[in-house]
Parts: C-alpha cells; structure tokens; sequence
C-alpha cells in the first residue's frame, strides 16, 4: 500500500552503492547537505521537497496500515481467548496459541506504528536513513 502512495521511496533502497566522485555520489551529498542544513541552497530544491514529501506520505501511510493491523490482530487475539474459554479441551491448545501469536503480532505492529510515526514526523532523517547517508 506504502509503496504505491510514494513508489520513489520504495525504490530509493535499490539505488547502488555509489562511489564519491560519481554523478550518483554528488547527488546524494547534496542530498545531504539540503537535508541537514536548512540554510544551503540544496534545501531550497523542488527535488528535495518532492523526496522528503514523499518519505512523509510514506511514513504516514505506514502508520495508518500498521494501526489497522494492530487492531485486526488484537481483535483476533481476544476471539481466540474467548473460544479457549469454550472450546474442549482438545481444542484449546490450539485457541491459545492462536491468541499467543495474534498478542505478539499486536506488539509488532505497534512497533511498526511507533518506528513510522517517528519517521513521519522526522522525514528527512527518514530520508538519509533510506539513502544510507544519514
């Protein structure tokens, strides 16, 4: 979903390591060097504004995705502990692990959360982080 609201950031991990000389490697310099300095000509960049735009829209859709999947998976963990409540009882090893794997899916998504909201509100720390430069 993430990737098909800004498909430049899903793409940006697939940029080759690229040597300092290289048009690639002035490129990402200046990259940084917008990112960080807000007083550099490089920060006043409409392709800077459009990539870190785009690592906030990103970010924030993964917030939004992980929030959804937390509450799926919350919701299935408490379904399943509340059919372990009236399941036989060869049925409920299979209700609570059910339910133990739904539980430890709600914490990782909410890691998730946690992790895309600090990008969202950081995005051009987000940005170098993706480049491999921050």
């Amino acid at each position: 979903v993430q990737a098909t609201v800004a498909p430049s950031v899903a793409l940006l991990p697939l940029l080759p390591d690229a040597p300092s000389g290289s048009a690639l490697g002035r490129t990402l310099a200046s990259i940084q060097v917008g990112a960080t300095d807000a007083a550099s000509p490089q920060s006043r960049t409409p392709a800077l504004h459009l990539l870190v735009s785009d690592v906030e829209r990103y970010h924030w859709t993964m917030v939004v995705s992980a929030g959804v999947l937390a509450l799926v998976a919350a919701a299935a963990s408490v379904l399943a502990w509340r059919r372990r409540a009236r399941a036989t009882v060869a049925a409920r090893p299979v209700c609570t692990v059910l339910g133990s794997l739904a539980a430890v899916a709600v914490l990782l998504y909410l890691l998730l959360l946690a992790n895309s909201l600090v990008s969202a509100l950081e995005p051009s720390d987000a940005l170098l982080a993706v480049l491999g430069i921050g």
